[in-house]
């Protein structure tokens, strides 16, 4: 017997029906619901104490403007040419010893990339992704004002002589021998980066010795952590010019390769002379 066409729009109902609305406005006290939450409340701390102290130089600063000559036109053209002189001003900043070169690895206000120009007013990157990911270009040029050496904050991944550390990753498959094949490779970029890292022991020592603090090692390290199943993966950190990353790490891992295609023929370099004999 066939059902009512009301019982089928009934029960099909739930299904197609759009969930309600909530219609009623939310109380006052919800406007600052996520104050609860700890990290925010310093970060909201943080920014108002952050700005206050913006304004309170930029009003300082147009009234000593403002006393020093006495003309409005005057503290209109310090407001106006304000970016123009911070940015100026942050050239300075960064042609001095703990500036940036052209060819260093840096982040500025979250984007990274490899600089490419050092104007009086601008800096541009050359954008890439991380160190210690691809660390190829995406095509893009990044062009910043000079005043974030001045008012803002940058990062510089390249150390003295262009040198950073740079990472290899591969992964071991479950049944292959780990040790031996972690062994093989520390030895194998030990070899290939040993003049790098010399040089760059070297560099560092005069730069630790300027500054009175103990000088550190750039000697190549590795680890190994698991794989969610699927075996390890070995991680090697070594030493390179921020120049040269490219070449090196492709280097390394053809290198990695022929470890690899060796210790896959081995068992059958030594079953060939076993047969032979018989």
């Amino acid at each position: 017997m066939p059902r009512p066409s009301g019982a089928m729009s009934t029960q099909a109902r739930p299904d197609t029906d759009p969930p309600s609305l909530r219609r009623q406005a939310p109380p006052w006290r919800d406007t600052f619901i996520s104050l609860r939450n700890r990290n925010y409340r310093l970060f909201v701390g943080s920014q108002i104490v952050a700005n206050t102290g913006v304004w309170m130089q930029r009003i300082a600063q147009d009234w000593l403007v403002l006393q020093l000559t006495g003309s409005a036109a005057a503290v209109g053209l310090t407001v106006a040419l304000q970016g123009f002189i911070v940015g100026f001003c942050g050239w300075f900043i960064l042609m001095g010893r703990n500036g940036i070169r052209v060819g260093d690895w840096v982040e500025i206000n979250g984007v990274g990339g490899e600089v490419v120009e050092i104007g009086l007013l601008r800096t541009v990157l050359l954008e890439t992704g991380s160190a210690t990911g691809s660390g190829y270009p995406t095509g893009r040029q990044v062009a910043f004002v000079n005043s974030y050496a001045v008012s803002g904050h940058y990062f510089n991944f390249s150390t003295s002589g262009q040198w950073l550390w740079d990472e290899l990753l591969v992964q071991v498959p479950i049944g292959e021998d780990s040790s031996t094949m972690v062994e093989n490779i520390l030895q194998m970029v030990t070899k290939e980066t040993e003049k790098n890292a010399r040089m760059a022991e070297q560099e560092w020592e005069r730069v630790t010795h300027r500054y009175g603090v103990k000088s550190f090692s750039a000697a190549p390290s590795i680890s190994v952590r698991p794989a969610g199943g699927l075996g390890v993966e070995i991680v090697v950190r070594y030493i390179t010019r921020a120049q040269e990353r490219y070449e090196v790490r492709s280097h390394l891992y053809q290198a990695v390769v022929e470890i690899l295609h060796q210790k896959k023929a081995l068992p059958v370099e030594t079953a060939t002379p076993t047969t032979a004999s018989r």
